[in-house]
């Protein structure tokens, strides 16, 4: 038998996904803990004691113990946030991470993931402190992962491309569609693109793709072929396939496993 022990640097309190009733305002506090915030998708506007905070989706906002913070603006109607609870521990040992207040994290389609899996293993009732503390810690440290440095001129390129990806994924569209509607060589193209995330043009049309069949498993009762063709896939059988090359499972599988959450409204 095999026995280890675990000295992880924070303690998990409580988490949760909010979706908003498209009215009301985040209420005026001081807590006692850290709480993380990562927007799933419209626009959270928040204040902590004089400094204000625009987060989009995609993107961390880390309020601190003792301060006040408050909503700014209305719940719109299409805002949808994570958020989670936790109390860090005294540790001086082991590698170090820091973490920026606000900050747009490289992959948050990762921190996603582990949010619903905090949740579905809270929402069990047989989660382990420490499971949870653990997953959190992943969290964070997945939370600290930022953009590669390039030229402004790559960077704006770049940018563009993934706009055009994150707007036109659910059509038929590829490599070369990226490119054309840049007005871009497509080998200039595709080069600074890799360079910049360190893969091609294709493989982020599939991963914005499985980003949002993703979500769509966890928070919709549409069927598999009704995701397929929401998230770009004409043929339900190739969506099958590349899905599970992916993922490692299959999609009706993967809503098995995302299928509890705790969301709140208020």
């Amino acid at each position: 038998m095999l026995k280890f022990f675990l000295s992880l640097p924070v303690r998990t309190e409580n988490v949760g996904f909010f979706v908003s009733p498209g009215h009301g305002i985040h209420p005026d506090r001081v807590i006692s803990s850290h709480e993380l915030i990562l927007v799933r998708r419209g626009r959270l506007v928040m204040q902590e004691e004089k400094r204000r905070f625009e987060v989009e989706a995609g993107q961390v906002l880390l309020l601190w113990p003792g301060r006040r913070h408050r909503g700014v603006e209305d719940y719109l109607p299409d805002l949808a946030f994570y958020w989670i609870h936790f109390h860090l521990r005294s540790c001086h040992a082991g590698a170090s991470f820091q973490l920026s207040q606000f900050s747009t994290p490289k992959y948050p389609d990762r921190l996603f993931e582990i949010f619903h899996r905090i949740m579905g293993e809270q929402d069990s009732g047989t989660f382990l402190q420490e499971e949870a503390d653990l997953l959190l810690t992943l969290l964070l440290m997945e939370a600290t992962r930022g953009s590669l440095p390039v030229s402004t001129s790559s960077s704006s390129a770049v940018g563009h491309a993934e706009v055009f990806i994150s707007e036109n994924f659910h059509r038929s569209i590829g490599a070369g569609d990226v490119a054309r509607a840049l007005q871009l060589n497509p080998d200039y193209l595709g080069r600074i693109f890799q360079r910049v995330h360190g893969h091609t043009l294709t493989e982020a049309i599939h991963r914005r793709r499985m980003r949002e069949a993703r979500s769509l498993l966890r928070e919709t009762a549409l069927n598999v072929e009704q995701v397929a063709d929401a998230s770009g896939f004409s043929d339900p059988r190739y969506f099958r396939r590349i899905f599970t090359r992916h993922q490692g499972i299959s999609p009706r599988r993967y809503r098995q496993l995302h299928a509890r959450l705790h969301i709140n409204t208020r």
